[in-house]
């Protein structure tokens, strides 16, 4: 048995650019790895892949990634053999923090391990570029620029790096989960940027001391706002305060951006705004960027 550490993300920039052909959508996106996640229990099985959970919310068949993934590297491969899982979940679900693409991709390393085989990140990059867009962030998860549907990962420039991993941030979400699909399917024609646009974004950051003010960015944010009025509402009041604050990947998930050197007393009062505007019930995480 191999137990692998499977990390939540942000999205400190997420332009989204127009539909393709395909369906999918042209993007422009700075993710980030976080150092909360989940834990994946990963061992051999008889004669099928199977799948347990904490989270009564998690579907335990071939819905979820993790299921598909173990699939898909057996047709990869061309081996034989089967796996069980043990999924122990502290990422929310359908929170825009990338729980299910991560799973997958500490299944595949998990999978990996016990048939002693080793693949370049590049191919295991290509192979869980099947299951989901934004798998492949999570072979080598450091802050990086991920653009096409999200399968074209590069690393950002060391110095932008440097600034981005280790800052303190508080990850919060609400009760209610925002679909992917639904995100999606709201977006109208202002919500898009060119790629150029969110470029510009990108190369502001390496003059930007403090690079929140030229990254942080969300095209789903317009139109989330406008159906869940107290989120958007938050997220200005936060901003204003002077805490750099914003919607991670199509919602609803958010998180607030600490001052280097000031984390605890910030943390203390932004966990009171948070909680005077969404309840006591929100999922409240203090965190770092890895």
């Amino acid at each position: 048995m191999v137990s692998i550490f499977s990390p939540a993300k942000i999205n400190l920039m997420l332009s989204v650019h127009a539909q393709r052909a395909d369906g999918f959508h042209e993007l422009s996106s700075i993710i980030a790895a976080l150092d909360f996640g989940d834990s994946l229990e990963v061992n051999f099985s008889e004669n099928s892949d199977s799948l347990v959970c904490d989270d009564p919310l998690i579907p335990v068949d071939q819905r979820n990634l993790i299921l598909q993934a173990a699939e898909l590297l057996r047709a990869s491969l061309g081996h034989g053999k089967y796996f069980s899982f043990k999924l122990l979940k502290n990422i929310p679900v359908g929170a825009g923090l990338g729980g299910g693409s991560s799973n997958a991709v500490a299944a595949v390393r998990g999978m990996l391990i016990l048939l002693d085989i080793r693949l370049a990140d590049s191919k295991i990059q290509e192979i869980v570029s099947k299951i989901g867009s934004d798998c492949s962030f999570f072979v080598n998860p450091v802050p990086s620029l991920m653009t096409g549907r999200g399968e074209v990962i590069e690393q950002l420039d060391s110095s932008l790096i440097d600034r981005i991993k280790g800052r303190a941030l508080i990850v919060f979400k609400p009760e209610y989960s925002i679909s992917t699909q639904e995100a999606y399917s709201a977006l109208v024609e202002d919500s898009f940027e060119s790629e150029t646009e969110a470029l510009k974004r990108l190369k502001y950051a390496d003059d930007d001391a403090d690079f929140c003010n030229s990254v942080l960015y969300n095209s789903f944010l317009k139109t989330t706002r406008s159906k869940y009025l107290a989120l958007g509402i938050l997220l200005d009041l936060l901003n204003s305060k002077g805490f750099p604050s914003l919607m991670s990947g199509s919602g609803s998930a958010c998180f607030s951006l600490l001052s280097p050197g000031n984390d605890a007393k910030e943390s203390h009062y932004i966990r009171e705004i948070i909680m005077n505007s969404l309840g006591e019930n929100v999922f409240l995480k203090p965190s770092f960027i890895i």
